[in-house]
């Protein structure tokens, strides 16, 4: 019992470290996070220990959880902190939302703003992810709170919040709460609650929300049970309730399966159809990568094969009205390009499209074919989370010429390294090195690398040729311990990973890319954070 309490106590400390250490998020991180069809769990008890084992069944279909410490039985500061540790454990580390909801704004914390932000200031020092900090106080209180994070906690992201209970607002008066919450651009999302007298008041304060032209994520919603419909229109970072609870934490809260159901009733939520392109691809674990994603979060989504050599059926799939977008491998990396509408500057400089995404015009609605390149970035991360820098020039070696050596040359150019590239063809690794400002070398030995480059040995090397062709690099490329990546997923351990690990180079296997190109397909499709655990394992 001992060792549990310690071993709790260490990873306790543990994340509280990591939290510490950790910047502040990026715009895109956090609209990720709090991305389309998100979702947080209000708690409403007073003790969360007599309650430890229905806490698991509880995190099922929510990214967050709120910690509504104004309805905690005692909220001493320091049992406050066991409650988020508690909580912590409990939950698989959710990310905690830390609320102090007084009186007025619908909680049940009195209207006493001095003790309401000395414990708001408990949130921080716990590690709370996300700090709802009231907007209806005055200027004082709110920016002491916002400085003290912004100075000393900041990887936590602030929602400013305000609260209309039992008064009708309008349009223009709902549209100067948005603006109260933005604080002067000093927070990261905003959230404001209204009252609904008639249904209509749930389209009133998403309409409010749009005509703001807020430039962070925001979550719009009505109090009673004729502002349901808010909660179905919201887009973002939903608060739910959970048929285990004692209560719900505002009037009219739904549970995420309910908010869900209603979506696709309402055709806010469709049936879309996603793809991988390419042949060969009978293997490819692509479709239980994003089928496991897609069910972890009740997407009604589903993920195909469209297995083909030549691209008319390709074509004929990318003009279906429920496609919803697709996953490109070989050999239609380039040939897809030609149907689609828009390319980004990322897959127009690297030459090759791994992502189509639909999007729509805002104005005419018109859909929008657009390509996009994940791939590099399924090399970049891996790579750069072992490359050290040891000299003033360093040379990452591209084996390989198609659309992953593109990808593979753009992302080592993006980490800083000088290019070489090989292909069998040297015509086509010419062409490769050309276009990326790199230089193409006829054979893999160290006598040719010191006649192009002053050097004998490369510091990173990426093999984008087949597993199954066996490619081995010269033994003496090795002596100095170069990154190794293989792009290829099969077999798990290819002839160069084996030989990697004989001579104890860091390597990273080719499944490690997979999943990361994979999960920013994902993000870019659904708007939210992927199921990082949920994609590898599939």
């Amino acid at each position: 019992f001992e060792e549990k309490m310690l071993d709790e106590a260490k990873l306790d400390l543990t994340h509280l470290v990591k939290r510490a250490r950790k910047p502040h998020p990026s715009k895109e991180d956090i609209k990720l996070d709090m991305g389309e069809n998100t979702f947080f769990l209000s708690l409403t008890f007073p003790e969360l220990k007599p309650h430890s084992e229905l806490l698991s069944k509880l995190v099922q279909g929510s990214d967050a959880m709120e910690l509504r410490v104004d309805l905690l039985g005692d909220r001493d500061p320091y049992n406050v902190l066991r409650q988020m540790q508690f909580l912590r454990r409990k939950t698989q580390n959710l990310p905690i939302i830390f609320t102090v909801r007084s009186k007025g704004q619908c909680g049940n914390f009195e209207d006493d703003p001095e003790s309401l932000f000395e414990l708001v200031k408990w949130g921080l020092r716990g590690g709370a992810e996300y700090l709802d900090i009231e907007m209806n106080w005055e200027m004082k209180y709110r920016m002491k709170i916002i400085n003290l994070a912004k100075k000393s906690y900041p990887s936590t992201v602030l929602i400013g919040s305000y609260h209309i209970v039992g008064q009708k607002k309008n349009i223009p008066e709902i549209k100067k709460l948005f603006k109260r919450c933005c604080n002067n651009g000093k927070v990261d999302a905003v959230k404001v609650v209204t009252t609904a007298f008639e249904e209509s008041d749930s389209y009133k304060v998403h309409l409010a929300a749009e005509e703001s032209n807020l430039h962070v994520p925001y979550i719009a919603l009505c109090l009673s049970p004729k502002g349901v419909l808010s909660r179905v229109l919201n887009k973002r970072f939903t608060p739910v309730t959970h048929q285990l609870l004692p209560f719900v934490a505002a009037p009219g809260q739904l549970t995420t399966d309910q908010i869900m159901n209603s979506r696709k009733a309402l055709n806010i939520l469709t049936d879309k159809k996603f793809y991988i392109f390419g042949f060969p691809i009978s293997a490819s674990p692509s479709p239980n990568m994003h089928n496991g994603g897609f069910e972890k979060f009740g997407l009604p989504y589903t993920f195909e094969r469209c297995e083909s050599e030549s691209t008319e059926k390709m074509e004929n799939v990318l003009k279906r009205d429920d496609f919803g977008g697709a996953s490109v491998t070989i050999p239609h990396k380039q040939n897809v390009i030609q149907f689609l509408d828009e390319v980004s500057e990322v897959a127009s400089e690297i030459g090759a499209v791994n992502t189509v995404i639909v999007k729509h015009n805002e104005k005419t609605g018109k859909k929008c074919l657009f390509g996009e390149n994940t791939d590099w970035l399924g090399i970049y991360r891996p790579i750069k989370s072992k490359f050290v820098a040891k000299k003033s020039k360093n040379f990452a070696l591209i084996v390989g010429a198609g659309g992953a050596a593109m990808s593979g040359m753009y992302a080592m150019k993006k980490l800083g390294l000088e290019l070489l590239v090989y292909n069998r063809t040297a015509k086509k690794a010419q062409e490769l090195a050309q276009r990326f400002g790199g230089t193409a070398i006829e054979e893999l030995s160290s006598d040719c690398l010191m006649k192009a480059v002053g050097q004998e040995f490369p510091d990173v090397v990426i093999s984008t040729v087949p597993g199954s062709s066996g490619f081995k690099l010269p033994v003496e490329f090795l002596k100095h311990k170069p990154i190794v990546f293989d792009a290829a997923y099969k077999p798990a351990k290819t002839a160069l990973l084996e030989q990697a690990v004989e001579n104890e180079c860091p390597f990273v296997q080719g499944a490690e890319m997979l999943v990361e190109q994979g999960i920013e397909q994902f993000q870019l499709w659904t708007k939210r954070r992927a199921p990082k655990l949920v994609m590898s394992e599939a």
